[in-house]
């Protein structure tokens, strides 16, 4: 099986994002920020979907059973796929015998605006459809909807679901699709999304801060920067900027390899005055976010869950399974309140290994990180990074605390 990585450039299979399931192989995201290919570069479509097709030769060259991917990636970092991007690859992947599944859960129902489902604006028809969350709009309730010839496959096996074709299930999600409709919800999704495009153009030109914003329809990301002209990424102020919206009355999310992108997704019932008090929250928590740097007062430090995504950035991916032992072990006792904040006890760790002559690393934000020397240790007989103590699956559990000083802002914790 096939899927596109939340992190661009990685290839270390699913060992990637703590997803161990067996011949799962994860091909590079096709991030036009990051990625090998950028905005505005024509053959961007056609460049990613070889890799898909590199991956394909590399690891399943004989055997490929199915591709998926959301349409419009969302933990991953809102990203907008190139034109033209799904349809080369699915090209490819039925030609090495797959099937296309789409994952729709996040994009579908209206939200880009531009097309009833994602897929749509990528100008492919896939095989399978998942679908989940907007379809009940909080009521319990998930689909798979798949071509003929798929469904025609359960004639010569028994399918039991405990809980499938519910009627009250049922019924609520007719009561979505009947109101998506009868509202123009879809519209609504265009036009309001437009909009807050808009805004938040503007608001990128008078802050540093702001190095991307994208999106379609209310399916948008707003990519947070040390400096707006470069790539590095800020998941320190995004992950403030977050927490400071959510006190000025505004849910939004983060996500991204790096955990440094504002996932604006709001209900597609929207108005201008709603994208209005949006963007105007999030003017002034990077307003004060900016002041509070410039006056050396910026010492909230980003939540566990954050760093945890970069101690996998840093170990897991390049073979680093001996230190990512070592930094769990003499990390467990920092779910206790008043501990030193965990990401400097990393730091100690990776400079004593840098120190040691061991290893080398070469930290390249453009793209995955590089090793530029052997590692030793932390490696299967394959080469691919070892599995996360505690055997496949086990990952741990970030949680965020406010202390008697941090004025609201979160602290680190983390489970053992």
């Amino acid at each position: 099986g096939l899927s596109t990585c939340l992190a661009p450039g990685t290839g270390g299979g699913c060992i990637d994002w703590k997803y161990c399931a067996r011949d799962i192989w994860i091909a590079p995201c096709p991030d036009l920020v990051r990625g090998a290919f950028r905005k505005g570069d024509p053959k961007a479509a056609e460049g990613y979907a070889d890799m898909v097709q590199s991956t394909i030769q590399s690891k399943c060259p004989d055997d490929v059973a199915a591709f998926i991917a959301e349409s419009i990636q969302g933990v991953g970092g809102q990203v907008v796929y190139p034109p033209g991007y799904l349809k080369a690859v699915y090209e490819r992947v039925r030609a090495a015998g797959g099937v296309c599944i789409a994952d729709e859960v996040q994009v579908g129902f209206g939200r880009t605006g531009q097309g009833y489902w994602g897929f749509e604006t990528q100008g492919v028809v896939p095989d399978i459809v998942t679908l989940g969350k907007p379809i009940g709009n909080g009521f319990p309730l998930a689909a798979v909807v798949v071509k003929r010839h798929i469904a025609r496959s359960f004639d010569d096996c028994q399918y039991f679901n405990t809980a499938g074709g519910n009627p009250v299930s049922c019924a609520a999600g007719l009561a979505v699709l009947e109101s998506i409709d009868e509202d123009d919800l879809q519209e609504n999704a265009r036009a309001q999304g437009e909009y807050c495009m808009q805004l938040l153009e503007e608001l990128k030109a008078r802050h540093r801060r702001i190095g991307d914003v994208r999106g379609m329809g209310l399916f948008i990301g707003v990519e947070l920067m040390k400096d707006g002209h470069g790539l590095e990424p800020a998941p320190e102020a995004t992950a403030w900027v977050f927490e400071r919206c959510k006190e000025l009355g505004l849910l939004i999310g983060k996500g991204g390899p790096y955990n440094n992108v504002l996932r604006i997704k709001p209900p597609i019932c929207v108005t201008r005055a709603d994208i209005e008090f949006l963007v105007g929250c999030l003017a002034r928590a990077l307003q004060e976010e900016q002041e509070m740097e410039e006056q050396g007062r910026m010492v909230v430090e980003p939540s566990a869950a954050d760093v945890d995504l970069l101690v996998y950035n840093y170990l897991k991916q390049n073979g680093f399974g001996h230190l990512a032992t070592q930094f769990k072990q003499e990390t467990g006792g920092l779910k206790k309140e008043g501990n030193p904040y965990f990401g400097l006890k990393l730091q100690s760790i990776l400079a004593d290994a840098t120190s040691s002559g061991r290893h080398h690393e070469h930290v390249d934000y453009e793209g995955a990180q590089k090793l530029t020397d052997s590692a030793e240790g932390g490696a299967g007989p394959d080469g691919r990074p070892e599995a996360p103590e505690g055997g496949p699956g086990k990952a741990r559990h970030a949680e965020e605390r406010r202390g008697p000083h941090d004025h609201g802002h979160p602290v680190a914790g983390l489970d053992p």
